[in-house]
């Protein structure tokens, strides 16, 4: 109620405050040869003050400055307005343009730019030339763009043709004058071009492929038209679906992506940001699978963090056909979500709410974070394994410095001492040395477990560690178990993690230098124009992930219920119900191991 007073306060004032200056008698500026009224932003201006400053509304403003609805106005940005009778702008792509990069140059969505030139819906190439400017602001029609012709297949038959290295879907179908759907149309059975492949070039004209149309209630996000994206293989293949579909149909995937966008925040946070991410690594994944016959239907709506935005998202009708609702990052609205999901038989899925308990008592709710005693007591299990090969655990207690991990050593010892399994601790002031480690048999094999997680406390404990294994004989006789803070450790810390070959627990995991992941990371970024956020986890590559988790399951089980596991690019799900649990909860853990070799293992426990 509060919220509604206070934004017809604004609205009065806005209705009585007089304008300070009306759009035609502002200063004129030319961009890329058309002619613009503009407006710079003072500081503490917001997007309702500059509509009462120039007397216009606000959806003339974001009609003129489309990237404001997205993220808001900024101090001393400049806002442009067409000047009535200028021409369309046109824009020749360059080397490495992308539809994404050239829609933020103009200020333009790419949906704007899709609508403004039909002929980029299969992509753009180097030489076209595009319109980047509303061209019915000036009384004319939208039309077909004007590209450089590509080489058109002659004749009304199809012909054959053989793929050459390194070509693609795009720049086979672009080169013969035909659309990506109608050469993958022509070439069903194929999923993967290689060099010496044959395939079926239709006639140009011969079939149509447009794009499928967005439901309205699909929250509009900076996506672009399908680039060419890796063909994606994860360790357990996903059945392939195609592109989103207008409609839900009973043999489709249906998605509900119910998530806090803040697409009306005149500034948008961090947490909305990566919330964005997620959403975009999403798509990539839905882009990737969309070879099948069953299409992905996906609805997207923005919570904007409000409760009752969030109760208008339930009471639409078409919210109750999707198989799963993707849940937000709050506790509250995901309750409210759980409630739908298990009135409606809907599984929801609960990405972001870490330590939430709700999945024990309340049905079709998927707990997607292993919960942080289940993580314990998988690592303890694993670890426990591991020790019985032959290495004794040796716990390291400093007596200055972190012990924020000693919940966790407890836990291990009581698990140690119920096994049989005997331990040493080792006590130690400030920084570990040789001589703290005199009692240690140079014949022995160790696993060493420090009580911190802190980067600080392991770099005064490794050194000794690298000398003691040179004091050592036999086949790799020290062993480092760790925690998931060390993960996310570089430079010298990670090289000597590599040398005394370190264990570290943790609920996901991707490695720079993991081809897949490069590959997604390329993608994103070619059809973004910017890498994804430095978080741990990465948000992106956790949609990703997760797309490519729910598609194949949903288009083969209908459900998550009955879903194989899937271990990805970063993140893993297998989800099980635990006795006397309502709901279920993924229950995939990691070892990621740091050889000495220098390589990085994940090892699902």
């Amino acid at each position: 109620m509060i919220k509604h007073i206070l934004i017809s306060l604004i609205a009065m004032a806005a209705a009585v405050a007089p304008a300070m200056a009306g759009i035609d008698d502002l200063p004129v500026t030319t961009v890329g040869g058309r002619s613009y009224h503009y407006y710079d932003v003072e500081p503490k201006q917001t997007i309702y003050s500059i509509c009462r400053d120039l007397g216009i509304s606000k959806a003339q403003l974001l009609e003129a400055n489309p990237e404001v609805a997205e993220k808001g106005v900024k101090a001393y940005q400049r806002l442009l307005f067409p000047v009535a009778g200028s021409t369309p702008d046109i824009h020749v792509v360059g080397e490495r343009e992308t539809i994404y990069g050239i829609a933020s140059r103009y200020g333009l969505t790419p949906s704007q730019l899709d609508a403004w030139n039909p002929g980029i819906r299969d992509g753009i190439r180097k030489g076209d030339r595009l319109i980047v400017s509303d061209p019915s602001a000036n009384g004319g029609a939208v039309s077909e763009v004007a590209t450089s012709a590509p080489q058109q297949s002659s004749g009304a038959a199809p012909v054959e043709y053989v793929v050459k290295d390194k070509e693609t879907f795009y720049s086979i179908a672009h080169s013969h004058g035909i659309s990506v759907g109608d050469l993958e149309a022509a070439n069903p059975e194929v999923t993967l071009l290689r060099p010496g492949m044959k395939l079926v070039i239709p006639a140009a004209g011969s079939a149509a492929s447009a794009p499928a149309a967005t439901p309205s209630n699909v929250v509009t996000l900076p996506t672009p038209s399908r680039p060419e994206m890796p063909t994606m293989q994860p360790s357990n293949p996903p059945v392939a679906v195609e592109a989103p579909a207008e409609v839900a149909e009973a043999s489709a995937v249906n998605i509900a992506v119910v998530l806090p966008f803040m697409l009306n925040d005149s500034e948008r946070n961090r947490r909305a940001d990566l919330i964005t991410e997620f959403y975009k690594g999403f798509l990539l994944a839905v882009d990737s699978l969309r070879h099948s016959d069953k299409p992905i239907h996906i609805q997207t709506y923005d919570t904007e963090g409000d409760a009752a935005t969030l109760r208008s998202i339930m009471a639409r009708p078409e919210l109750a056909e999707a198989q799963v609702i993707i849940a937000p990052d709050n506790a509250a609205h995901l309750e409210s979500l759980a409630a739908y999901g298990a009135d409606h038989g809907i599984d929801v899925l609960n990405l972001f709410v870490v330590a939430d308990g709700s999945y024990v008592r309340t049905p079709h709710l998927y707990q997607a974070t292993i919960p942080h005693d289940a993580m314990y007591s998988s690592a303890i299990e694993a670890m426990t394994r591991h020790f019985a090969e032959g290495y004794k655990p040796v716990i390291l207690s400093a007596t200055e410095g972190s012990a924020d991990k000693q919940p966790f050593v407890d836990q291990l010892t009581s698990a140690l001492r119920r096994a049989g399994i005997d331990y040493a601790t080792i006590d130690y002031n400030g920084i570990l040395g040789l001589d703290d480690l005199a009692s240690l048999d140079r014949d022995g094999r160790y696993a060493f477990i420090p009580t911190s997680s802190r980067q600080a406390d392991l770099n005064r404990v490794l050194p000794a560690l690298i000398e003691l294994k040179g004091a050592m004989s036999g086949y790799d006789p020290v062993r480092l178990y760790g925690y998931p803070e060390w993960t996310t450790f570089r430079g010298e810390t990670l090289t000597n993690m590599h040398t005394v070959n370190t264990y570290v627990y943790s609920r996901f995991f991707t490695s720079p230098e993991d081809p897949w992941a490069k590959r997604v990371e390329d993608a994103y970024e070619r059809w973004y124009g910017q890498p994804m956020a430095a978080a741990v986890p990465r948000q992106g590559l956790l949609g990703f992930d997760t797309g490519m988790f729910l598609i194949p399951a949903l288009a083969k089980e209908g459900s998550i219920a009955d879903a194989p596991v899937y271990h990805g690019v970063q993140n893993a799900f297998r989800f099980i119900r635990p006795a006397g649990v309502s709901g279920q909860v993924n229950d995939d853990l990691y070892f990621v191991n740091f050889r000495p070799s220098g390589l990085t293992d994940r090892i699902s426990l």
